[in-house]
């Protein structure tokens, strides 16, 4: 769907008053530009030290973030359809008691699989921060802001997929649920800010070193 379109219909689309595709398929998004900048610096990295005793460690990365890169591109269209569900949900009949139990039901589980969509966007994506962290650290020199560019999307990435499980749980009405999302986007915020921070203090300090 708005994966396979050129990148000038998809920022179209965004734009329009339409409310797919939103923040979450950006999230998304924002995970898999992480992972091109992560790959691009893998390969330069490996292009100029083959042979290295690094080269097998660039070689698993290179695969982790490529799979990691499929999931986040599935996740652009994965995340709009599942809203397109929620709003579905919300236009089933209510005129019996009946259909609004039904209804009641089928916009708990829309809303549910909406709120999981984005936070394994967000799990997904701060793994991204190893590979980021790897590449500002053993990575090509020549390419050290495109690797802090990487941490810089793999923020935005998870923090952009919690604010949309946030809002989708605040209709849930299983508090389990609920409470168990709000813990795990607690402590993903908390870890993905010092993460970053860390990460981008190497460049800083790799930058002033050499520059």
């Amino acid at each position: 769907m708005f994966v396979d379109m050129p990148i000038k219909k998809f920022i179209e689309m965004v734009s329009s008053s339409e409310p797919v595709p939103g923040g979450g398929s950006i999230a998304a998004l924002c995970a898999t530009l992480s992972t091109a900048l992560i790959e691009m610096v893998l390969q330069l990295t490996k292009k100029k030290d083959s042979g290295s005793e690094q080269e097998s460690q660039i070689s698993s990365f290179l695969e982790k973030v490529r799979h990691l890169r499929d999931e986040f591109i599935k996740d652009i269209d994965r995340d709009a359809n599942a809203f397109a569900e929620v709003m579905e949900a919300y236009r089933l009949p209510k005129k019996t008691e009946s259909e609004k139990n039904m209804r009641r039901e089928a916009i708990e589980m829309a809303l549910k699989e909406a709120a999981r969509i984005p936070m394994e966007v967000a799990e997904n994506a701060y793994q991204l921060f190893e590979l980021s962290q790897y590449i500002v650290r053993y990575g090509n020199r020549n390419a050290i802001t495109d690797s802090a560019t990487s941490a810089v999307m793999a923020r935005g990435a998870v923090l952009s997929a919690l604010y949309n499980v946030r809002i989708n749980i605040a209709s849930i009405k299983d508090n389990n649920f609920t409470e168990e999302m709000k813990k795990r986007a607690t402590h993903l915020e908390e870890e993905t800010i010092k993460k970053e921070r860390e990460i981008l203090g190497m460049v800083d300090s790799i930058m002033a070193k050499e520059g």
